[in-house]
């Protein structure tokens, strides 16, 4: 993430499409897109449990509009 833009992009490796607040499919090895600033204003679910992550950080799932997808 650029601190100054917020702008970011990376690659993700266990993700599900939503449509309609529906999983749709598991999708991987996906590139992530977009503006983290906007990112916060637009979460519009979290999960109730988290696993450590990368690096050891625990974060939940979170269901976030607009971020672009691209495989």
């Amino acid at each position: 993430v650029d601190a100054t833009t917020g702008l970011f992009s990376g690659v993700c490796k266990q993700a599900h499409y939503v449509r309609k607040g529906e999983i749709i499919h598991p999708v991987k090895e996906v590139t992530l897109s977009g503006d983290a600033f906007q990112a916060l204003k637009t979460i519009r679910l979290l999960g109730d449990s988290a696993v450590p992550e990368y690096q050891g950080i625990i974060t939940p799932s979170c269901l976030v509009e607009g971020i672009e997808m691209k495989r």
